[in-house]
C-alpha cells in the first residue's frame, strides 16, 4: 500500500507511520507493505515536519527516519493500493497512472465515516495543532483501511 501526499513532509508520513503499527500490532507485519511518497517533492530526502513528529511521538510512532521521496521514483505495479490523501492528489495521480494501475488508485478518506470531507486537511501552513488534528482523523481511519485489505 503506497500512500501519496503533495510534498511528502506530512500527510502521507503520518499515515504510512500509523498504518505500519498498526500492522504490527495486529501481527501482519509480513503480509502488507506499507510506504508514502508525494506528488510534488522539491527536496527529496527530507525529513518530515517536526510537527508531523511531535504529533506521532505523542502516540508512540517514530516517523523521525523518514525521508520525503517522489511518487515518481517509486515502483508504482509494486504496490496493490495506491491512496491518495485529497481529491487534488486523487486527479493528480489518476491524470498520470497508466491504465493497468488506475484499478489500484483509490481515496483515503474514503475509509472516514459518512458525512466526513473527502480531503484529509493539510497541516503543513498551519500549526501545531492541526497536526494533532491530522493524526487523530489519520487513527481513526486505521483500521478501516487495514480491515478493507484483509
Amino acid at each position: 500500500m503506497l500512500v501519496v501526499c503533495r510534498a511528502n513532509l506530512c500527510r502521507s508520513p503520518m499515515a504510512e507511520g500509523l498504518l505500519q503499527r498498526a500492522i504490527v500490532d495486529r501481527g501482519l507485519r509480513n503480509q502488507l507493505r506499507v510506504d508514502s511518497a508525494g506528488t510534488q517533492v522539491t527536496t527529496p530526502g527530507r525529513r518530515p515536519d517536526p510537527r508531523a513528529v511531535r504529533a506521532l511521538a505523542e502516540q508512540a510512532v517514530d516517523i523521525s527516519r523518514h525521508r520525503a521521496r517522489s511518487v515518481a521514483r517509486v515502483r508504482l505495479e509494486s504496490y496493490e493500493r495506491i491512496l491518495a490523501v485529497d481529491n487534488a492528489t486523487y486527479l493528480e495521480l489518476d491524470a498520470k497512472l497508466p491504465d493497468p494501475l488506475r484499478g489500484r488508485l483509490g481515496k483515503l478518506m474514503a475509509y472516514a465515516p459518512p458525512g466526513t470531507p473527502e480531503d484529509l486537511p493539510d497541516p503543513y501552513f498551519g500549526t501545531a495543532q492541526g497536526f494533532d488534528a491530522v493524526a487523530r482523523q489519520l487513527q481513526a481511519l486505521v483500521a478501516a483501511v487495514i480491515d478493507d485489505w484483509r
